[in-house]
């Protein structure tokens, strides 16, 4: 059983609190390998926390920007690989970082998300989606030289969050690039800033804070309030085993917690 304890930290200045009401559960892995078990709650744990961040942060950038105003465009931009390309982590952090200098040199201000998509044939590409000004034009990336490994495509999002919301329920399917990131956001914006940050908590934790809340994980510790120095410690145990099948069980189940002070 892996299980974490409570840790006082009066020291600190800082209180612990606990947390309650999580039911029990199970999951049965279909594998017979206990490190593919792990690696595999890994992998949907990522994707959860992918939805989550990029969708909320587009509703953000939505309501921020306030495109029904008609004062900013959702673009959507697809970036694709040539067949005799390979992917690096560098390539989609490069394009990123070459449209945001062309847009500072433009003097706008813009927010952008991103996720990855494995094709039929396993090769990676990207959707971004940018939060411009009305009547700004993206280069386009492959003709510009912002994008060099492959084709790409550029097109006004009539449903900005919509689209981004089909590929980011596709993140669980098919085996990753070593090292890829599912997902970005980028943002000056105080609101999508704090949506990209609660959503990226864990949702046991988002739903015990309030909706202005930010923490921040110490080690050893648990989750930590900025603001107010409290700790929330995880409200699970986990235990893994195999049943009479031989199939890895995960068995995710309340504790209970001590508080310090």
């Amino acid at each position: 059983m892996m299980e974490q304890s409570t840790v006082g930290t009066a020291g600190a200045g800082l209180v612990g609190q606990v947390t309650s009401g999580v039911r029990p559960s199970q999951r049965v892995m279909p594998t017979l390998s206990i490190k593919g078990a792990l690696k595999e709650l890994n992998n949907r744990r990522r994707t959860r926390r992918m939805r989550r961040v990029v969708i909320a942060s587009a509703d953000a950038s939505r309501d921020v920007f306030n495109v029904g105003g008609g004062r900013y465009d959702a673009v959507f931009v697809t970036l694709t690989y040539r067949q005799e390309e390979f992917y690096t982590t560098r390539d989609i952090s490069g394009y990123i970082k070459a449209t945001r200098e062309w847009l500072k040199r433009q003097r706008v201000r813009a927010s952008y998300q991103w996720v990855i998509e494995l094709t039929r044939k396993g090769k990676p590409h990207y959707h971004i989606l940018w939060w411009v000004p009305k009547g700004i034009r993206l280069p386009k990336p492959d003709a510009s030289g912002m994008w060099q490994k492959g084709l790409s495509r550029i097109e006004k999002a009539t449903r900005p969050v919509g689209y981004l919301v089909k590929y980011a329920t596709k993140g669980d399917s098919g085996e990753f690039p070593k090292g890829a990131r599912l997902f970005g956001v980028g943002t000056q914006e105080e609101g999508v800033k704090l949506a990209r940050h609660r959503h990226g908590l864990p949702m046991w934790l988002y739903e015990r804070t309030d909706s202005d809340c930010r923490c921040v994980r110490v080690a050893r510790v648990g989750w930590v309030e900025k603001a107010t120095g409290v700790i929330h410690d995880t409200p699970f145990t986990f235990e893994i085993g195999k049943d009479d099948w031989g199939f890895v069980v995960v068995k995710i189940n309340p504790k209970e917690v001590s508080s310090a002070h």
